[in-house]
Order: structure tokens, then C-alpha cells, then sequence
């Protein structure tokens, strides 16, 4: 009976050791997901405070390139009356020479 007694307390040690050591990484595992999750949580806010700064960074480089296209438009407009002006005045000059040269001819 004495054998019977001491395998049943022995048993009993090793399933209460086996129960503490379950216990144990149980823990740690949970206090591992916990961490995991608070990290995660922390990444996501930083991705979406990244996420509006790209944003405010895009809407800034936008800006200065419809500017940039504005002015464009506009240098090429005022090329276009500078040619415009440019072809008026040879044609005035051209006829006030003809008018000089029918002056000169009465």
C-alpha cells in the first residue's frame, strides 16, 4: 500500500508541476499577445499619422504645380501677344515705309 501512496503522490507532484509549468507559458504567451497587441495598436496609429502627413506633403507639392501650370498658361499667352504685337508692328512699319516710298514718288 505504501508504494501505491507514493506513486499516487508522485503523480500527483508531477501533474501539479506540469499544471505550474502550463501555467507559466500561458502567461508569458499572454503577456506576449498583449504586447504584440499594444504594438500593433502603436504602428497603426503611427501609420495613420504618417497617412495625414503624406496627405498635407501631397496637397503642398500640388499646390506649386498648378501654380507652375498657371504661370505656364500665362507665359504662353503672353508669348502669343508678344508675336501678335511683333507681327503688327512690322506690318505698320512696312506700311509706313510703302506710305513714305509713295510720298517720296508724287
Amino acid at each position: 500500500m505504501e508504494t501505491g501512496l507514493k506513486n499516487m503522490l508522485e503523480n500527483a507532484q508531477d501533474l501539479s508541476l506540469k499544471a505550474f509549468v502550463a501555467a507559466r507559458c500561458t502567461a508569458r504567451q499572454l503577456a506576449t499577445e498583449s504586447s504584440s497587441r499594444s504594438a500593433v495598436s502603436d504602428l497603426e496609429a503611427k501609420v495613420a499619422a504618417l497617412e495625414q502627413e503624406k496627405t498635407a506633403l501631397q496637397q503642398c507639392l500640388d499646390q506649386p504645380a498648378a501654380e507652375r501650370a498657371t504661370l505656364a498658361t500665362e507665359l504662353l499667352a503672353m508669348a502669343k501677344r508678344a508675336i501678335k504685337a511683333e507681327d503688327a508692328a512690322k506690318a505698320t512699319k512696312k506700311i509706313a515705309e510703302d506710305a513714305e516710298t509713295r510720298r517720296d514718288v508724287m
